[in-house]
């Protein structure tokens, strides 16, 4: 989230946590309703997994929350995530993967707990125009539709287009992250935001494994 961060992408506000009085004193920074995510190995889908408590609104919530996901997974608990929560908005994925053969992806899809069950997801090579980033976002039906409505059920696609355009640059940057996704990315009318992240770090190869070369006899 703090490479995230570097690259001007949008995140709701947060801080680390590994003590119940620690969370209390966060929410306190924070200064609204939070939610605490666990942090445990092999965890990805933190609802699923027990791993998430949401709409905290006061220090003894948040204590209790955090004493609740340190009962649960002991010793595999590495922290606690208190964030800040995000405006209601339409859950969408964004992420990107190194291919060895195309080079870096950047990805956008249905995000939350539709990305597995639709696998409505466009990809396009990095580094992105503004005019791929733009073609990107609309090539998932579901936010060109939701892109082209008025009202609170309106997605900025332009957000979109921005936070895509940002994963290309740290892709381009960065060959090292083999994957990351950002999911969910909150999409509204007035903006995207990012409240989860996850990336894979690989050793990029050093030339191009498919490129034919002579060898001596």
């Amino acid at each position: 989230m703090e490479l995230l961060g570097c690259y001007g992408i949008a995140m709701a506000p947060w801080r680390w946590t590994h003590e119940p009085e620690e969370s209390a004193r966060a929410w306190r920074e924070l200064g609204g309703p939070v939610a605490l995510k666990a942090d445990v190995a092999g965890v990805v889908h933190k609802k699923q997994a027990g791993a998430l408590r949401l709409d905290l609104t006061d220090a003894e919530q948040v204590r209790e929350a955090h004493a609740d996901l340190a009962d649960r997974f002991g010793e595999d608990l590495r922290g606690v995530l208190v964030q800040e929560m995000a405006p209601r908005g339409f859950e969408v994925l964004l992420g990107l993967v190194q291919q060895p053969v195309f080079g870096p992806l950047v990805v956008c899809g249905l995000g939350g707990t539709y990305t597995e069950a639709l696998r409505t997801r466009a990809a396009r090579l990095a580094p992105l125009t503004d005019f791929d980033a733009d073609e990107l976002v609309r090539s998932v039906p579901a936010l060109r539709t939701l892109g082209e409505q008025d009202g609170d059920n309106a997605v900025d696609l332009d957000a979109l287009r921005d936070t895509a355009l940002r994963l290309s640059q740290l892709a381009v940057d960065l060959p090292q992250v083999s994957e990351l996704d950002m999911n969910p990315v909150m999409a509204a009318p007035s903006g995207a935001m990012c409240v989860d992240a996850r990336i894979r770090l690989a050793v990029p190869p050093s030339g191009d494994p498919y490129l034919r070369a002579l060898r001596p006899l």
